[in-house]
């Protein structure tokens, strides 16, 4: 008689593996050969090594990561950008309509990408939509690795005559370090609030990250 809960397998979204975690184990698996097979073939392998069907989640990662290695669309296109995004981020990618994702999302984002390749440079077409999508999560204060779009932001509020007092957010952040401000009271401290919460949610996703790969070995003894 099977027990009613069984660990998630591998490849079962209840896994939850994040995208560096996951290439690792592909590439380590099947080589970096793997990128460039075909779809339904890739997963079938995969579910018949894993022993259950690749999570849908999961699958568009790994798809996610392919088109990644494969081309620059992701660093050029404003909407591969977004859809990749959400499938970094286990969202789901959804191309009927617009998903702008949150300040932490596309920081996270950014992080992976360069994990990836480093040596990608993004278009300004990319770096616009981060723009607006920061601005629409009401974020303007860019700290690393945001400020990569810092010049277009400022390219954006001159050509609307916006001056934003960053002097008093970095003012606040000094003060406050990691610390929520429960009850923020100024401009300056609601944007402090949005860095912290991008630096938390950076440091958790990494953390998962970190866990993830230690576990590595045993799911590849598992695997082959």
């Amino acid at each position: 008689m099977k027990p009613l809960f069984q660990p998630a397998r591998p490849f079962e979204d209840g896994m939850g593996l994040h995208v560096q975690p996951l290439t690792t184990l592909l590439l380590q698996l099947l080589g970096p050969e793997y990128i460039d097979w075909d779809s339904e073939a890739l997963f079938l392998e995969l579910e018949e090594r894993g022993g259950v069907p690749v999570g849908a989640m999961t699958q568009e990662r790994i798809q996610a990561v392919r088109l990644m290695h494969r081309q620059p669309s992701f660093w050029h296109d404003w909407g591969v950008f977004e859809n990749v995004t959400a499938a970094i981020l286990g969202h789901g990618a959804v191309f009927s309509h617009a998903q702008p994702p949150d300040a932490h999302e596309i920081a996270i984002a950014l992080d992976v990408a360069r994990v990836l390749d480093a040596s990608r440079a993004y278009s300004a077409e990319v770096l616009q939509y981060i723009v607006s999508a920061l601005l629409y999560d009401g974020v303007w204060y860019l700290e690393e690795p945001l400020d990569l779009a810092q010049a277009t932001l400022a390219d954006h509020d001159s050509t609307k005559g916006i001056l934003r007092d960053v002097g008093q957010v970095a003012a606040v952040l000094q003060r406050v370090g990691n610390r929520y401000i429960t009850t923020p009271s100024t401009a300056a401290e609601v944007q402090a609030n949005h860095v912290i919460e991008v630096r938390k949610a950076r440091a958790e996703y990494n953390q998962q990250v970190q866990a993830q790969l230690r576990q590595l070995p045993q799911i590849l003894q598992e695997l082959r």
